[in-house]
């Protein structure tokens, strides 16, 4: 569902209507992504390393490899439980 993940990414990030409407315009994949899989493991790491929370929408499309190592975070920073 799609409205859930709407209300994270604006809640969590903080995005106005507009920012996060911008944001879904100029990469409409980003809806395509997992809230659970995607999304709050990538948040948390970027948390946890002292990161920018934003780098989660600017890198969702990478690998959980290659997001954690965009972070320098130990490889396994997006395994979920």
């Amino acid at each position: 569902n799609i409205a859930p993940k709407l209300k994270f990414i604006q809640e969590e990030l903080d995005l106005s209507d507009g920012d996060l409407r911008d944001r879904v315009v100029r990469f409409p994949p980003l809806l395509s992504y997992s809230l659970e899989k995607r999304f709050k493991p990538r948040l948390k790491a970027c948390r946890v390393a002292g990161v920018d929370d934003m780098i989660v929408l600017t890198r969702i499309s990478k690998t959980d490899i290659q997001f954690c190592k965009s972070i320098d975070a130990p490889p396994d920073c997006c395994a979920t439980e």
